[in-house]
């Protein structure tokens, strides 16, 4: 891989400048989280005031250390930020990973403060990522480099979602919910205020990543629109979408954003219309954006002519198919061939045997599966959701899945109920069928991949477009 991020990302050894002592002080996080996870590296806790922390020996400065890091953790106050850089810079460190806030997100005096740090990088060919961000974690890699309590779940759950954010929290909680659907994530990058690594940079790196294949994106602003738009066309060129959930659309977001990390939000228009050529899907929730990049990360194939639906109401069917109609995703009649089998199939008061299909709630497991079955083997589709709203969980969903596995097309649900169907739906994340909370969120991923699929097809046979990176 050529991107930097390939080395910031993927640490043999790890300096964590400023850990305290205390293991249960907030700052200690990134120490703990690298032992409880079993970083394979060497880990230098770096703290003059102490001999030892976390069972490590500790060293009193970076030049003290028995070997050069690949990584620095910076965990100390604003004022000794800039020092930590400079000794860096004189060791030939390379890369740095900045928590401390107070730069250029509060004022004249902080943006002077991290032109400052930028000059020292620059001049020394640092990578910086941050200031005022969580880190990342690496997943594949054992390398929960962070602040955020997402690096403390266990287990880390490697995957093929890339998540890139320049909100720290918001990365973490992507990760959180990503882990409790049992959506595996790649790397999660937070990048803060930008003094070095960019969004942008960090899609140029999941682009290249053979381990990535969707990405999630939280962005208040972009800086670099340019290097941005190029980083996302080499990603649909390489057949990996984008989903994004873009901030800072109101006049109190743009506010909000600049005095957050600093960033400037720029026209929602502009960004709508690079999302649109590129097939990046944008979302509004949280929620939309973890089941919508998850499903991208996990299902390739492309409902182009259209999906079955089947459900067990009536109501839950007709919802499903307005929610589809209004993002364009076809419900083509079924063959002549599948109508007669299932209505050899579903009992007399089954009220249609054309798509959508409403089984009811009384169709016995056995029976539900032949309905599943017969509609996958339909050739005028691309795709069956089943919309589930009944009490029966566990076994409806393992004939889903065993449906899903057998089939040559995807299948998709939809779980409607409550606590009364919760072990269903846990069971369907354990057997990675993907599987959505509303036939909105659904809808809007079976349309994402559907745009994804046009523009890449678009892109295909461009010359990729490239932007000089700034250092």
């Amino acid at each position: 891989m050529t991107s930097r991020l390939a080395r910031l990302l993927a640490p043999r050894r790890i300096a964590l400048v400023g850990v305290p002592a205390d293991l249960g002080r907030p700052g200690a996080r990134p120490l703990v989280y690298l032992q409880r996870h079993g970083f394979p590296g060497a880990i230098y806790p770096v703290n003059p005031r102490h001999g030892e922390i976390g069972g490590l020996r500790t060293y009193p400065a970076l030049a003290a250390l028995p070997e050069r890091p690949d990584v620095v953790w910076v965990g100390v106050s604003g004022p000794q930020v800039l020092g930590v850089l400079e000794e860096m810079a004189r060791l030939g460190i390379p890369n740095a990973v900045v928590l401390t806030a107070g730069f250029a997100e509060t004022d004249a005096a902080g943006r002077r403060r991290q032109a400052a740090l930028r000059a020292v990088a620059e001049a020394a060919g640092i990578t910086v990522l941050g200031p005022n961000m969580l880190g990342f974690i690496n997943c594949w890699a054992r390398v929960p480099l962070t602040f955020s309590p997402a690096g403390g779940l266990e287990p880390l759950v490697p995957g093929a979602l890339g998540v890139a954010s320049q909100s720290g929290a918001l990365a973490g909680i992507v990760v959180n919910r990503a882990f409790d659907r049992r959506i595996g994530v790649s790397a999660m990058v937070s990048t803060g205020n930008e003094l070095g690594v960019t969004v942008s940079e960090c899609l140029e790196y999941f682009a290249e990543d053979p381990r990535t294949r969707a990405v999630a994106l939280v962005a208040e602003g972009i800086r670099d629109g340019a290097r941005f738009r190029a980083a996302a066309a080499r990603l649909t060129a390489a057949g990996k979408p984008v989903v994004a959930l873009k901030m800072g659309g109101s006049g109190v977001g743009r506010r909000n954003a600049l005095t957050h990390t600093g960033a400037l939000t720029g026209s929602p228009e502009a960004f709508a219309a690079v999302a649109r050529q590129l097939g990046i899907a944008e979302v509004d929730t949280l929620d939309d954006l973890v089941e919508v990049a998850g499903y991208l990360s996990r299902e390739g194939r492309v409902p182009r002519r259209g999906v079955a639906v089947v459900a067990t109401s009536g109501g839950a069917s007709i919802m499903t198919a307005d929610q589809l109609e209004a993002r364009g995703v076809p419900m083509p009649r079924l063959r002549p061939r599948t109508v007669a089998a299932l209505a050899r199939l579903l009992p007399d008061y089954a009220r249609t045997r054309d798509n959508p299909v409403d089984v009811t709630a009384g169709l016995s497991e056995a029976l539900f599966a032949g309905v599943l079955e017969t509609l996958v083997a339909d050739a005028g589709v691309d795709g069956v959701v089943t919309m589930v709203t009944g009490a029966r969980g566990v076994e409806r969903a393992e004939n889903v899945a065993r449906v899903a596995r057998a089939a040559a097309r995807p299948v998709v649900a939809c779980w409607l109920g409550g606590s009364l169907t919760e072990d269903g739906l846990r069971r369907l994340d354990e057997l990675a069928v993907p599987c959505f909370r509303s036939p909105r969120t659904l809808a809007q991923a079976l349309a994402a991949a559907r745009a994804f699929d046009r523009a890449r097809a678009a892109w295909r046979g461009r010359r990729p477009l490239r932007v000089r990176a700034r250092p």
